[in-house]
């Protein structure tokens, strides 16, 4: 079908000469799809979603779903200048790196300072525990205004003001870099447990509204 190949009875062999190639995700061994975005889709809650190539997308986890995302070294971008995280949580999601290099990264490419636009690169408003991914956006910031006013974006939003529910963000490992903003903030309900990881900024590593439980990084 559009979105990629069911249950192939083709022999998939690591490397450039493999299927995987051609595919942006799979969805356990057997099911590979063009992008990343309808992986999810496909996935539920007994299989890992695996990314196999870097792609640029905004990928958004809905309500009611839980799944794995394995980065496999592999770069998921936001791309810039369109107001969307590259990814967005509203269920349940586990963010892993299986690649010997652990070079699996989650960003976005905005310069603030140019074009006067930023947004978060990871957005969750569920429950998601990282247990390894380097997330990046040096977009910095823009000031619009005599008083200082920042036109710019945190790396990671945790909850949000205007949202009632509570969020859960759980970090054992990987690096997280802001310079020149907030590398983590959570909101109003956003409770976040931080086991792990490198935290990178010139302004606040970590920004608290409501609930943190630091035990290293």
């Amino acid at each position: 079908n559009g979105a990629g190949i069911l249950s192939t009875t083709q022999p998939v062999v690591k490397g450039d000469s493999s299927i995987e190639k051609f595919f942006a995700a799979k969805v356990g061994d057997t099911s590979y799809y063009k992008t990343l975005a309808d992986a999810v889709t496909a996935a539920d809650t007994t299989t890992t979603v695996t990314l196999l190539k870097d792609t640029t997308e905004n990928v958004t986890i809905p309500t009611g779903k839980t799944i794995t995302l394995d980065l496999n070294g592999k770069t998921l971008s936001g791309g810039k200048n369109n107001k969307k995280a590259a990814l967005l949580n509203n269920g349940t999601v586990t963010i892993k790196d299986s690649s010997a290099t652990k070079t699996g990264t989650i960003k976005r490419e905005d310069d603030a300072d140019k074009t006067g636009t930023s947004y978060y690169v990871i957005k969750n408003l569920g429950t998601m525990t990282i247990e390894q991914a380097n997330v990046i956006n040096n977009s910095g910031y823009k000031k619009t205004n005599p008083s200082g006013a920042m036109v710019g974006s945190s790396l990671i939003c945790n909850g949000d003001s205007d949202d009632d529910k509570e969020t859960t963000l759980t970090i054992n490992d990987g690096v997280f870099e802001q310079q020149n903003f907030l590398a983590v903030k959570y909101g109003t309900f956003g409770i976040l447990n931080v086991n792990g990881g490198k935290f990178t900024s010139k302004h606040s590593a970590i920004q608290n509204w409501y609930k943190a439980d630091i035990k290293g990084g």
